[in-house]
């Protein structure tokens, strides 16, 4: 979801709103995903808001990102 996320970022320019959003979660992703998982309900809900997150700003990214370029096969 991360690497999605990444992507449709890497499209925008450097100072846009969205892109600039993006890569702060994508920076607090990365933060909560270094620590080891516990197994526990609040591990869950954390890793379960993190995914929330992470779709949101896939969303958001996909209607403000251009399209990339198609390559011919």
């Amino acid at each position: 979801m991360a690497d999605d996320v990444r992507r449709a970022a890497y499209w925008l320019p450097q100072d846009h709103a969205a892109r600039v959003l993006a890569e702060h979660v994508l920076a607090e992703a990365e933060r909560r995903l270094s620590v080891r998982l516990e197994g526990t309900v609040r591990c869950v809900q954390g890793c379960a808001r993190l995914t929330r997150a992470l779709y949101n700003r896939l969303d958001r990214l996909a209607g403000a990102a251009p399209q990339p370029p198609v390559r011919a096969l």
